[in-house]
Protein backbone atom coordinates (compact mmCIF):
# COMPACT_ATOMS: atom_id res chain seq x y z
CA UNK A 1 0.00 0.00 0.00
CA UNK A 2 1.09 3.56 -0.63
CA UNK A 3 2.95 4.97 2.34
CA UNK A 4 0.89 7.86 3.67
CA UNK A 5 3.81 9.21 5.70
CA UNK A 6 5.95 9.48 2.57
CA UNK A 7 3.13 11.12 0.67
CA UNK A 8 2.50 13.61 3.48
CA UNK A 9 6.15 14.59 3.46
CA UNK A 10 5.96 15.19 -0.28
CA UNK A 11 2.90 17.40 0.05
CA UNK A 12 4.41 19.14 3.10
CA UNK A 13 1.37 19.34 5.30
CA UNK A 14 -2.00 17.68 5.72
CA UNK A 15 -4.21 20.53 4.51
CA UNK A 16 -2.88 20.95 0.98
CA UNK A 17 -5.42 20.73 -1.81
CA UNK A 18 -4.67 19.96 -5.45
CA UNK A 19 -6.56 21.42 -8.39
CA UNK A 20 -7.37 19.24 -11.39
CA UNK A 21 -7.28 20.65 -14.92
CA UNK A 22 -11.03 21.28 -14.78
CA UNK A 23 -10.43 23.42 -11.62
CA UNK A 24 -12.12 20.84 -9.40
CA UNK A 25 -10.57 20.75 -5.94
CA UNK A 26 -9.11 17.33 -5.14
CA UNK A 27 -8.40 16.62 -1.48
CA UNK A 28 -5.23 15.00 -0.23
CA UNK A 29 -7.24 11.96 0.83
CA UNK A 30 -8.60 11.53 -2.68
CA UNK A 31 -5.14 11.94 -4.19
CA UNK A 32 -3.83 9.22 -1.87
CA UNK A 33 -6.71 6.93 -2.88
CA UNK A 34 -5.99 7.53 -6.56
CA UNK A 35 -2.32 6.75 -6.08
CA UNK A 36 -3.15 3.60 -4.13
CA UNK A 37 -5.42 2.47 -6.96
CA UNK A 38 -2.72 3.22 -9.51
CA UNK A 39 -0.20 1.19 -7.51
CA UNK A 40 -2.73 -1.64 -7.27
CA UNK A 41 -3.33 -1.44 -11.02
CA UNK A 42 0.37 -1.97 -11.67
CA UNK A 43 0.56 -4.85 -9.20
CA UNK A 44 -2.38 -6.58 -10.88
CA UNK A 45 -0.65 -6.22 -14.25
CA UNK A 46 2.48 -7.78 -12.76
CA UNK A 47 0.54 -10.72 -11.34
CA UNK A 48 -0.93 -11.56 -14.76
CA UNK A 49 2.40 -10.92 -16.44
CA UNK A 50 4.04 -13.34 -14.01
CA UNK A 51 1.33 -15.91 -14.72
CA UNK A 52 2.05 -15.79 -18.46
CA UNK A 53 5.83 -15.80 -18.01
CA UNK A 54 5.54 -18.94 -15.88
CA UNK A 55 3.30 -20.55 -18.51
CA UNK A 56 5.79 -19.74 -21.23
CA UNK A 57 8.66 -21.17 -19.20
CA UNK A 58 6.59 -24.23 -18.18
CA UNK A 59 7.24 -23.44 -14.52
CA UNK A 60 3.85 -24.87 -13.64
CA UNK A 61 4.71 -25.66 -10.02
CA UNK A 62 5.04 -21.94 -9.29
CA UNK A 63 1.72 -20.88 -10.80
CA UNK A 64 -0.54 -21.80 -7.83
CA UNK A 65 1.40 -19.32 -5.69
CA UNK A 66 -0.17 -16.52 -7.75
CA UNK A 67 -3.67 -17.59 -6.69
CA UNK A 68 -5.58 -16.68 -3.52
CA UNK A 69 -5.45 -20.24 -2.24
CA UNK A 70 -6.91 -19.21 1.11
CA UNK A 71 -10.21 -18.32 -0.57
CA UNK A 72 -12.68 -21.21 -0.68
CA UNK A 73 -14.03 -20.19 -4.07
CA UNK A 74 -10.67 -19.60 -5.75
CA UNK A 75 -10.98 -21.06 -9.23
CA UNK A 76 -9.64 -21.38 -12.75
CA UNK A 77 -11.98 -22.15 -15.61
CA UNK A 78 -10.68 -23.79 -18.76
CA UNK A 79 -12.57 -24.70 -21.95
CA UNK A 80 -13.13 -28.22 -20.62
CA UNK A 81 -14.14 -27.43 -17.06
CA UNK A 82 -13.85 -25.52 -13.81
CA UNK A 83 -11.26 -26.15 -11.10
CA UNK A 84 -12.35 -24.77 -7.73
CA UNK A 85 -10.50 -24.71 -4.44
CA UNK A 86 -6.82 -24.70 -3.56
CA UNK A 87 -6.27 -28.43 -4.11
CA UNK A 88 -7.89 -28.29 -7.55
CA UNK A 89 -5.84 -25.28 -8.60
CA UNK A 90 -2.70 -27.16 -7.65
CA UNK A 91 -3.87 -30.27 -9.47
CA UNK A 92 -4.66 -28.34 -12.65
CA UNK A 93 -1.30 -26.62 -13.00
CA UNK A 94 1.18 -28.95 -11.31
CA UNK A 95 -0.24 -32.24 -12.58
CA UNK A 96 -2.67 -31.97 -15.49
CA UNK A 97 -1.31 -29.01 -17.49
CA UNK A 98 2.22 -30.13 -16.65
CA UNK A 99 1.79 -33.66 -18.04
CA UNK A 100 3.36 -32.92 -21.47
CA UNK A 101 6.55 -32.03 -19.63
CA UNK A 102 6.91 -35.72 -18.85
CA UNK A 103 7.10 -36.56 -22.57
CA UNK A 104 10.61 -36.55 -24.04
CA UNK A 105 11.79 -34.68 -20.93
CA UNK A 106 9.97 -31.61 -22.19
CA UNK A 107 12.28 -31.21 -25.19
CA UNK A 108 10.95 -29.38 -28.22
CA UNK A 109 8.19 -27.52 -26.39
CA UNK A 110 7.51 -23.87 -26.99
CA UNK A 111 4.87 -21.66 -25.40
CA UNK A 112 4.61 -17.98 -26.28
CA UNK A 113 1.51 -16.36 -24.78
CA UNK A 114 1.11 -12.58 -25.00
CA UNK A 115 -1.17 -10.39 -22.91
CA UNK A 116 -2.68 -7.60 -25.02
CA UNK A 117 -5.45 -4.97 -24.88
CA UNK A 118 -5.74 -4.90 -21.07
CA UNK A 119 -8.80 -3.39 -19.44
CA UNK A 120 -8.26 -3.29 -15.68
CA UNK A 121 -10.36 -1.71 -12.95
CA UNK A 122 -9.47 -1.58 -9.25
CA UNK A 123 -12.42 -1.32 -6.88
CA UNK A 124 -12.78 1.96 -5.05
CA UNK A 125 -12.49 0.09 -1.75
CA UNK A 126 -9.11 -1.32 -2.93
CA UNK A 127 -10.08 -4.85 -1.91
CA UNK A 128 -10.59 -6.36 -5.37
CA UNK A 129 -9.82 -5.73 -9.03
CA UNK A 130 -11.01 -7.03 -12.39
CA UNK A 131 -9.28 -7.36 -15.75
CA UNK A 132 -9.60 -8.78 -19.27
CA UNK A 133 -7.00 -9.50 -21.93
CA UNK A 134 -6.83 -10.85 -25.49
CA UNK A 135 -4.05 -13.44 -25.74
CA UNK A 136 -2.45 -14.39 -29.06
CA UNK A 137 -0.15 -17.39 -28.84
CA UNK A 138 2.08 -19.84 -30.62
CA UNK A 139 2.90 -23.15 -29.01
CA UNK A 140 3.73 -26.77 -29.45
CA UNK A 141 1.37 -29.33 -27.97
CA UNK A 142 1.13 -33.06 -27.55
CA UNK A 143 -2.12 -34.48 -28.87
CA UNK A 144 -0.68 -37.95 -28.62
CA UNK A 145 2.07 -39.13 -26.31
CA UNK A 146 4.64 -39.37 -29.12
CA UNK A 147 3.93 -36.53 -31.55
CA UNK A 148 4.46 -32.83 -31.00
CA UNK A 149 2.75 -30.33 -33.29
CA UNK A 150 2.97 -26.58 -33.88
CA UNK A 151 -0.12 -24.47 -33.27
CA UNK A 152 -1.17 -20.87 -33.24
CA UNK A 153 -4.26 -19.34 -31.78
CA UNK A 154 -6.08 -16.67 -29.83
CA UNK A 155 -7.84 -16.82 -26.50
CA UNK A 156 -9.12 -14.36 -23.92
CA UNK A 157 -8.46 -14.14 -20.20
CA UNK A 158 -10.76 -12.57 -17.63
CA UNK A 159 -9.85 -12.44 -13.97
CA UNK A 160 -10.98 -11.23 -10.58
CA UNK A 161 -8.22 -10.32 -8.16
CA UNK A 162 -8.28 -9.99 -4.40
CA UNK A 163 -5.96 -8.13 -2.06
CA UNK A 164 -4.64 -10.55 0.54
CA UNK A 165 -2.72 -8.80 3.31
CA UNK A 166 -1.46 -6.16 0.91
CA UNK A 167 -0.59 -8.61 -1.89
CA UNK A 168 -2.70 -8.99 -5.00
CA UNK A 169 -3.67 -12.54 -5.95
CA UNK A 170 -5.70 -14.17 -8.72
CA UNK A 171 -9.10 -15.05 -7.30
CA UNK A 172 -11.08 -16.21 -10.34
CA UNK A 173 -9.45 -16.87 -13.71
CA UNK A 174 -11.54 -17.65 -16.79
CA UNK A 175 -10.09 -18.65 -20.15
CA UNK A 176 -12.30 -18.06 -23.20
CA UNK A 177 -11.45 -19.76 -26.46
CA UNK A 178 -11.32 -18.01 -29.84
CA UNK A 179 -9.44 -20.45 -32.06
CA UNK A 180 -6.48 -22.79 -32.16
CA UNK A 181 -5.28 -24.33 -35.39
CA UNK A 182 -2.18 -26.02 -36.84
CA UNK A 183 0.43 -23.40 -37.64
CA UNK A 184 0.40 -24.20 -41.35
CA UNK A 185 -3.36 -23.65 -41.61
CA UNK A 186 -5.73 -20.71 -41.18
CA UNK A 187 -8.28 -20.22 -38.44
CA UNK A 188 -10.86 -21.54 -40.91
CA UNK A 189 -9.36 -24.95 -40.24
CA UNK A 190 -9.28 -25.35 -36.45
CA UNK A 191 -7.54 -28.34 -34.97
CA UNK A 192 -10.61 -29.23 -32.93
CA UNK A 193 -14.19 -28.03 -32.69
CA UNK A 194 -15.02 -28.84 -29.08
CA UNK A 195 -18.42 -28.35 -27.56
CA UNK A 196 -19.07 -26.74 -24.19
CA UNK A 197 -17.55 -28.83 -21.44
CA UNK A 198 -15.80 -31.14 -23.88
CA UNK A 199 -12.25 -32.09 -23.01
CA UNK A 200 -9.59 -31.48 -25.68
CA UNK A 201 -8.37 -34.56 -27.57
CA UNK A 202 -5.16 -35.47 -25.79
CA UNK A 203 -3.45 -38.22 -23.85
CA UNK A 204 -3.62 -35.89 -20.84
CA UNK A 205 -6.12 -36.87 -18.17
CA UNK A 206 -8.25 -33.82 -17.33
CA UNK A 207 -10.42 -34.00 -14.21
CA UNK A 208 -12.22 -30.70 -13.56
CA UNK A 209 -14.60 -30.26 -10.65
CA UNK A 210 -17.44 -28.83 -12.75
CA UNK A 211 -18.35 -28.43 -16.44
CA UNK A 212 -17.34 -25.18 -18.11
CA UNK A 213 -19.88 -22.38 -17.87
CA UNK A 214 -19.15 -20.72 -21.21
CA UNK A 215 -17.62 -21.77 -24.48
CA UNK A 216 -17.09 -20.17 -27.86
CA UNK A 217 -14.77 -21.03 -30.72
CA UNK A 218 -14.63 -19.51 -34.14
CA UNK A 219 -16.38 -21.27 -37.01
CA UNK A 220 -17.93 -20.18 -40.28
CA UNK A 221 -21.29 -20.29 -38.49
CA UNK A 222 -20.31 -18.31 -35.39
CA UNK A 223 -20.98 -14.66 -34.63
CA UNK A 224 -18.74 -12.39 -32.54
CA UNK A 225 -19.72 -11.95 -28.91
CA UNK A 226 -18.73 -9.40 -26.30
CA UNK A 227 -17.61 -12.07 -23.86
CA UNK A 228 -16.15 -11.42 -21.41
CA UNK A 229 -17.49 -7.93 -20.88
CA UNK A 230 -14.64 -5.55 -19.97
CA UNK A 231 -14.93 -4.20 -16.42
CA UNK A 232 -16.11 -0.71 -15.64
CA UNK A 233 -15.31 1.39 -12.57
CA UNK A 234 -16.97 -0.08 -9.48
CA UNK A 235 -17.19 0.53 -5.75
CA UNK A 236 -16.88 -3.01 -4.37
CA UNK A 237 -17.01 -6.59 -5.57
CA UNK A 238 -20.38 -8.08 -6.53
CA UNK A 239 -20.43 -11.90 -6.78
CA UNK A 240 -22.94 -11.63 -9.62
CA UNK A 241 -20.24 -9.96 -11.75
CA UNK A 242 -17.54 -12.57 -11.08
CA UNK A 243 -15.66 -13.88 -14.10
Amino acid sequence: MFKRILFNSILIGSSIQIYAQDTTVVSQTEVIQRLERLESYNQVKNVMGSFVYLLNATHFNEIPNLFALDQKDVRSEMAWGVYEGASSIKRLYTKEVAQPEQVNEGKGQLNVYNLTTPVIEVAKDLKTAKGVWIVPSVNTGYYTSDKITANWGYTKYAADFINVNGEWKIWHLHQYGIFMTPYEKSWMQPRVKPKAGEKPPSFISFNPDHPSTTHWNYSSESKPELVPVPPKPYEQFNPKDAY
